[in-house]
């Protein structure tokens, strides 16, 4: 019997550390790249026409995060990340035009973590994100300056994947995933009128306190 407590006391002695590495706050900080689906360019935009631009392309992303870790597999994170200028710009002779998008996003998430080893974990993100986005159009036909622009915010389930390499128990490094949904930006008659699905992919490091 003592010999069957003194090895309770010891197991217990011997986990109670790594438990208590696995509970806490975290903080993040991300770069990386936004990317958008149906998101043609110059659309309500008739004179644009003419120079040909089609969609907006990739534009930066960064962020800054942080939450808490209840257990080794279960967390929260809040974020605020923001979407850099995707920008189209063409010139026809003394004619051009130039029409922008960026936007920004903060949101809540649970996270799961699955360990693959000591350094390594896998982890899914599934929360509500606050999302903006805001589209700026600069024409000028035959000398004749005109501009437009449209926004629009919406409240979307959001939902990540990534893998992170742990250094050691305090810092790490991510690589993820972040699908923020679809926000309609304008409507029929607008600068712009799309709805326009929002992608974020990131590396980032990690600090644990």
């Amino acid at each position: 019997m003592k010999n069957t407590i003194a090895a309770s006391i010891l197991f217990a002695a011997s986990v109670a550390p790594a438990w208590a590495t696995d509970q806490g706050f975290f903080v993040a900080v991300d770069a990386g790249a936004a990317s958008f689906t149906n998101a043609p360019g110059a659309i309500n935009c008739i004179p644009c026409a003419i120079f040909g631009i089609d969609k907006f392309g990739a534009s930066g992303a960064t962020g800054i995060g942080g939450g808490y870790h209840y257990n080794r597999n279960w967390g929260v994170e809040v974020a605020y990340t923001r979407i850099g200028d995707s920008t189209n710009s063409e010139i026809s002779g003394s004619d051009s035009a130039t029409e922008t998008l960026n936007g920004s996003s903060f949101g809540a998430a649970a996270v799961g973590t699955y360990s693959l080893s000591e350094s390594f974990d896998v982890f899914a993100k599934l929360g509500l994100a606050r999302t903006t986005l805001k589209y700026q159009r600069d024409l000028n036909v035959g000398g004749v300056p005109t501009s437009g622009s449209a926004s629009g915010t919406k409240v979307n389930p959001v939902y990540g994947l990534g893998l992170q390499y742990n250094f050691n128990e305090q810092w790490g490094l991510r690589l993820q995933y972040l699908n923020l949904g679809s926000i309609q930006v304008g409507s029929a008659g607008d600068a712009y009128d799309s709805n326009i699905g929002v992608h974020v992919y990131s590396l980032g490091g990690v600090y644990n306190f």
